[in-house]
This record gives C-alpha cells, structure tokens and sequence, in this order.
C-alpha cells in the first residue's frame, strides 16, 4: 500500500512539473512553434511518396490485423497539396506473416475483402511534439489513426477515429508488461468530443512525448485527462525510439462493414510535423547566391539568397529570414531600398531563426550597378541606341546599312525579360511602360548579337 502512495504522490508532482525553454524570437513561420525545433516534416505537396521520409508498409508485412491489405502503394493518392488514403472493397490475396510466442513466424496467402493504405516513417525519434492535420472518413468498420510505435509494444496513439462515430477521437497509451495495479497493457480512452465531425473539416491533432509528460492536443486544445488515467500513464512513458505511422483500417475496433458503409473512402492528410526541444547550435549561414537589384529600385531578401543549415536539415525546414537595419537602405519587412540612388556593393545585415534560435549576424552582398557609367550614348560595331538615360522610347541606329534586326529583347537586371519582338526593321522601341532602373537589351541581327544596357528613367 505504501507504494500505491508513492506513485499518487508521483503524479500529483508530474502534474505541476514544468518545462523551462527557449524563447521564439520573430517567428512566423505556419511550421514554428515556440520552445520546439522542427526536425522532421512533410507538407504532402508533391505528386508522390517521398522514399526518402517514408515506407508504405510496417518492416514486418502488410497485414497485423483487421479486415484490410496494405497495398503496395495503390492505395495512396498525391493532389499536390494533400496525401490521400483510400479504403476500397477489392478483393485480393495477400502475402502476410504469423507470429508464435518465441517471436518465430510463418509466412502465408491470406484472401482480404478490402484494400487500404498506410505510411510508416523511415526516421524513428525519441521524444518531441508530433502534429497533424486530417479529415477522416465517415462509415462503420473504419478506424483511422496516427500513431507512434517502437519496441517492447510501445504505442502512442495520437489518434484513432471510428467511422461510425466521427465526432470522438480515442487517444490510448500501449506497453508490453501488465500494470501491477490496473493489470492491463494499454491505459484507457481519453477521448476528445466535437459538436460536428472530424469527417467534415481538418483537424489539427498533436502529441506532446517527453521523459516524464504525454499530453494531447487537439486544434491546440489540451486534451484533459482524470488523475486516474494521469498516474497510470506516468509509470508507462516510453522511453524507447519510435515511428511515425498513418493507417486506415477496416475493423475490428468498429465492426465490420454494413450497408452504410461507403466504398471508396479517403483518409485525407494536410502535413505532418516533428519537433525536438533539444538543444543543438544555432542555424548557421554558409554562403549566399550571387544578388543584385536595379538602380533605383527594391528588393525582397528571400530565403533562396542564403545556402543555411542547423544540425537536423539543411533550409528551408522552418527557417526564416530576418533582415536588420542598414546605413546605406532603408528596410520594410524583409525589403531593402538604397537610399540617396545608393550605387555600390550593399552590407545587408541578415539572419536567420529555426524556431528556437537565431543564427550569427551574416553580411548579405547586394549589387547595386553603377548608372552614372551608362548615362552616356553606346556605340558597339557600328551599333547606337539613344537617348541614354531614356523616357518613352529607346532609339535603335546601325552605321552599317547592310544588317538587319531579327529580334530584340529587353531585360532587367535580375534577368527577368519584358519584351520579346521579331522584326527586320531599324526602329524605336516604346519602353515608357518600364519602371524606372537598369535594363538590358539584347539585339540580334542577322548577323550577330550585342546586349546593352540602358537606364529608364
């Protein structure tokens, strides 16, 4: 009995134990979120499963249970901006595997009603926040679920939603050795209600895993729990590496199919996101692409300028830039504009934040070409354009009489073209649309090619 004491006085300290972490600083990232580093992700926005992040079976089969076989990827469904589990009536027979009590077993064909799909991650963790965001299917006998699982039977399910029940997410603790005082191997239910259906919007649903706390959330709420439940999942936290893993099952948890029961069905899922609140150097900047911006014009200091990498990943894993006030520009956001028609290599003072930290102050090199060396009529091979800086219209003489113009092309100094016209005529080209700042024209003849550059003022 005194022990049973012990463990009640255990819970009630876990339940005022408290995490001191980090501070996010200027983070708005939609994947930031405060005290965590995000480590693993997936925004489910390409047109494939990536084989780098995931399987699309468990190691040991495509069958533990249920009245459904995991596919071999015919079940899974890429939009470009969702990922999409179908559950299906197809028949089929299936490869699967017997387990006996020594851990041996048996392989076999085993026929199957029903088809469906899942993922399990390739990377295991121990220990984070897990989130994410789906809308399940509606019908008897469907058990969706996003779940962790590692050895000795360690299970966290973050949740499984019954299809003949909707409005009610189940959130269960699983391990491998009875409790001493429940005698059971899972604790109970908590379970989450809404007044509508997880089967009519996304939902967000989050897993908090530490040494000495689990907590659920669902759409940020904290799921709240009995002390009960509290202290018999306290002495079960595991403490072991485990996987990431989306299924759609068919039974037994509700039943089997009936005649409400709707084929095809989908398990949509928005991302899937994992952090750690371990403490790991600060992102680091290693270089930069070469930058350069038109006189008298702005620009936007993008992450794709700055080659970035902290311990876990390489940019842009939930990183952002934060750029700082500078002599020589004036800043809104993240937009840098020279001041005075500034013209020289600007020192853009940036850094970057993952989360949790901001990385050293890094000089950002901007180019801004010098105009004053421009203003000038060009003359190249016989070649004249004019008036130099120009307003409306750009002027184009040959001292030559014998070469004709075939194309002419006009770009900015970041490459971006604005005209593209065919023509074997010596002419005025109307550049009055143009914003002010440097342009290039590329004139090629029928005999060769020249590229200029002129100022629109």
């Amino acid at each position: 009995m005194k022990t049973f004491y012990k463990l009640i006085i255990i819970g009630l300290l876990l339940l005022v134990a408290t995490h001191k972490g980090h501070t996010q600083n200027s983070a708005t990232h939609k994947a930031y979120k405060t005290n965590w580093r995000l480590v693993f992700y997936d925004e489910f926005d390409s047109l494939g499963l990536n084989p780098q992040k995931w399987s699309n079976s468990y190691p040991w089969g495509r069958w533990v249970g249920g009245q459904q076989y995991y596919t071999n990827g015919q079940n899974l469904y890429f939009d470009g901006s969702h990922f999409n589990i179908k559950v299906d009536d197809d028949t089929l027979t299936g490869f699967v595997m017997n387990w006996d009590s020594l851990g041996n077993y048996t392989p076999y064909y085993k026929h199957f009603d029903y088809t469906s799909g899942m993922i399990y991650s390739n990377r295991d963790f121990k220990y984070g926040y897990f989130e994410t965001k789906v809308k399940v299917p509606k019908g008897k006998s469907f058990n969706s679920a996003f779940w962790l699982y590692g050895l000795n039977n360690c299970e966290i399910d973050v949740f499984e939603i019954l299809g003949s029940t909707t409005n009610n997410a189940l959130m269960t603790l699983h391990w491998k050795t009875p409790d001493s005082i429940t005698n059971s191997k899972q604790s109970v239910y908590s379970k989450y209600s809404v007044d509508t259906n997880y089967s009519d919007k996304y939902y967000t649903f989050g897993v908090k895993w530490k040494k000495n706390e689990l907590k659920w959330y669902v759409d940020t709420n904290e799921v709240i729990e009995d002390f009960y439940t509290r202290l018999v999942r306290s002495r079960h936290i595991p403490d072991v590496k485990m996987n990431l893993i989306y299924t759609l099952a068919v039974g037994p948890m509700d039943g089997s199919p009936d005649s409400t029961t709707i084929f095809p069905s989908y398990f949509n899922i928005d991302y899937v996101r994992a952090y750690s609140d371990d403490t790991v150097p600060p992102p680091l900047i290693t270089g930069q692409i070469p930058v350069s911006m038109s006189f008298n014009s702005t620009l936007a200091i993008i992450p794709s300028m700055l080659k970035v990498a902290d311990f876990y990943h390489v940019y842009p894993a939930g990183f952002k830039v934060i750029v700082l006030p500078g002599n020589n520009y004036s800043l809104n956001g993240n937009v840098i504009t020279p001041l005075y028609n500034y013209e020289d290599t600007l020192y853009v003072q940036v850094k970057v934040n993952d989360g949790i930290d901001n990385s050293p102050v890094f000089n950002l090199l901007v180019r801004v070409p010098d105009a004053t060396s421009i203003k000038e009529n060009i003359k190249t091979n016989g070649l004249n354009i004019y008036p130099n800086p120009v307003k409306d219209f750009l002027e184009i003489k040959f001292i030559s009489k014998d070469e004709s113009i075939v194309f002419i092309d006009i770009f900015d100094a970041k490459g971006l073209k604005y005209l593209h016209k065919k023509t074997n005529l010596q002419q005025k080209i109307d550049v009055s649309s143009l914003q002010q700042g440097i342009y290039y024209i590329s004139i090629s003849t029928d005999k060769q090619k020249r590229t200029l550059k002129f100022v629109k003022e």
